[in-house]
């Protein structure tokens, strides 16, 4: 048996029951059931699982952070010019005289 088959046994007997989906998004949940279908050839491939979550995501949103932080992080790309490098000579001490 594999491990989905051992997620719906029932111990007593020994039958395969229902999982308990009732914390799952209303969104995702024919996903999910396609994935949790007992018989291999039902299930979504990896390309048919991505297409439905694609779906039931919805188009990507332009930036994850909210409008405000975006807005600082643009203040924060724009550096100023560099300083004109200066050549430092160092001065050694002079030595004194014996």
């Amino acid at each position: 048996m594999g491990r989905l088959r051992a997620c719906f046994r029932d111990a007593r007997s020994g039958t395969l029951g229902e999982p308990d989906l009732a914390g799952c998004p209303p969104i995702l949940l024919p996903v999910v059931l396609a994935c949790l279908d007992p018989e291999a050839a039902r299930r979504p491939t990896v390309a048919e699982l991505l297409t439905r979550l694609a779906a039931a995501a919805g188009p990507r949103p332009r930036s994850w952070l909210p409008p405000a932080v975006a807005a600082r992080f643009a203040d924060y790309q724009e550096f100023p010019a560099p300083a004109a490098a200066r050549r430092v000579r160092f001065r050694y001490p002079r030595r004194r005289a014996q």
